[in-house]
This record gives structure tokens, C-alpha cells and sequence, in this order.
């Protein structure tokens, strides 16, 4: 499998993870500490611990699922 396609591979597991609302194996997809940079902010996550919780605050009670609109 090229590069490209193992990237594109745990892109999909991240978002099977979400979906399923596993925190093992999103913290599976993700490298620590892990950092996102939104609307200007910089958030940091030392490890997996708080990561999911972080992610369901954020998302709120409707998130039915996530879904790609496109990759590049």
C-alpha cells in the first residue's frame, strides 16, 4: 500500500471510531500529544484520556455520525 492510501486507510478508521463512539481505537488513529488548530485557537490533548470527552463536548447531543465530503 503506497503512502497515500495508508493515509487515506486511518482517516477511515478515525471516522469509523467516531462513528462508533470507541475511544481505544480513536486514540488508535491519532499521534500524542495531539494538536488541532481551530478558528485560531491551538488545542493540545497530552494523551487519550480526553480526547473523546473533548470531542463529544464539542460535537453536542444531536452528532448522529461523521461522514468525508471529499479527501485530497
Amino acid at each position: 500500500m503506497d503512502p497515500t492510501q495508508q493515509a487515506l486507510a486511518v482517516m477511515d478508521r478515525h471516522i469509523a471510531a467516531l462513528n462508533a463512539r470507541d475511544p481505544v481505537a480513536l486514540a488508535a488513529t491519532l499521534h500524542f500529544p495531539h494538536y488541532r488548530l481551530s478558528g485560531g485557537r491551538l488545542k493540545t490533548w497530552d494523551g487519550p484520556d480526553s480526547y473523546f470527552a473533548d470531542f463529544l463536548a464539542r460535537a453536542g447531543d444531536g452528532l448522529h455520525h461523521s461522514a468525508w465530503t471529499r479527501r485530497d
